[in-house]
């Protein structure tokens, strides 16, 4: 994560601050004539390698305390959407042993997914890999959905994907939202510094507490409970409308 936090490309938008503040651009499409992530692994392969690690460490660190915190409330399908290579789905799997599990992330994470979700791995048989952008559709239908760290990117991109999730689930689905909040860390600069990176580089944002319930409650999920799983992640539960 720190080699991913100093790698120069991050330094090149930190000038434009002022102006992206004010404007409301992103710096990063305009320094580079595009945008973040299609640079990354058009024009810079070994800083999206970096990237990817770096989003990979940081999952597996929470995936075993999210496993631990986390009520199933006889659940017996959970989907993590937008999940990475599934270390929580893997962790869950491992947890509950009658417990089924999908991963839905874009083909190319998917394909790299944690080995034990894979053709041979311990938990193959009890996990589904779906190709996919949750940002355009969500072709699954579960008891849980998780949606972890991924409504940060961008509005639009916030809005779609749980506007996604309620038109797949059934009624009376569950959906929790985890993410790093804004407005309740115990390190108030890290979160801050990374609420500017997202703004300068993907036009993303952190949350506070009620940005992030506004917008759950505006794709029709009601929010049950507000709940920390460490220091740094809070988890919002929430029901589809029944």
């Amino acid at each position: 994560i720190c080699l991913w936090c100093t790698e120069p490309w991050t330094w090149e938008t930190w000038p434009r601050l002022d102006e992206a503040v004010r404007s409301d651009t992103i710096a990063f499409d305009d320094i580079h004539g595009k945008g973040f992530f299609t640079y990354l692994h058009e024009d810079a392969p070994d800083s999206a390698r970096v990237f990817d690690k770096a989003m990979t460490t940081s999952s597996r660190q929470s995936a075993v305390e999210l496993a631990d915190f986390l009520d199933l409330d006889g659940a017996k399908e959970v989907a993590d959407i937008g999940g990475g290579q599934g270390h929580v789905v893997a962790s869950l799997l491992e947890k509950h042993p009658k417990l089924r599990g999908t991963l839905l992330d874009l083909p190319q994470v998917v394909a790299n997914a944690d080995p034990r979700l894979r053709d041979g791995g311990p938990l193959a048989s009890r996990a589904r890999l779906v190709p996919g952008d949750c940002r355009r559709e969500i072709p699954v239908q579960a008891d849980l959905y998780i949606i972890k760290n991924i409504l940060e990117w961008d509005d639009e991109s916030t809005r779609r994907t749980l506007a996604n999730v309620v038109a797949a689930a059934r009624p009376g689905a569950r959906v929790l939202v985890i993410e790093n909040l804004l407005d309740n860390s115990p390190s108030m600069r890290f979160t801050t510094a990374m609420d500017l990176f997202l703004l300068l580089n993907v036009g993303g944002r952190k949350h506070s507490s009620d940005s992030l319930v506004a917008r759950m409650t505006e794709a029709g999920l009601s929010v049950t409970g507000i709940s920390p799983v460490n220091p740094y992640l809070h988890a919002f539960d929430s029901r589809v409308a029944a």
